[in-house]
């Protein structure tokens, strides 16, 4: 609930920036924090602009959504199996690229 009501506050602040000055496409939005960010890792710590800060520069194999569902982002389609249905097969959405337009592989995501 929280994410969704912030990426509204994000995508509300950059129509309006666009309209207000006239922006193109290839515009850049800033957002700055209200404090220094000293913590990265949204795990280790409940600080929201932790979590605000991940949210902007990664994404997610799944997420919840308004209905407090969760869906895939990243992930095209997913299964269980294995033993006690323990393993997870996950299958990447088809044109997944990082900021530099290189495309992510199931290498950059298996551990």
């Amino acid at each position: 609930m929280a994410k969704t009501c912030f990426m509204k506050s994000l995508v509300a602040a950059a129509a309006m920036t666009a309209v207000a000055g006239g922006a193109s496409a290839e515009s850049n939005l800033r957002v700055v924090m209200h404090s220094d960010l000293k913590i990265v890792d949204p795990i280790w710590t409940t600080a929201y602009k932790s979590r605000n800060y991940w949210y902007m520069v990664y994404d997610t194999f799944f997420a919840m959504g308004e209905d407090t569902k969760i869906h895939p982002l990243m992930v095209e389609k997913y299964s269980a199996g294995g033993p006690n249905n323990l393993t997870y097969t996950l299958i990447l959405r088809y044109g997944l690229m990082f900021h530099d337009g290189a495309p992510v592989t199931s290498a950059d995501v298996i551990q």
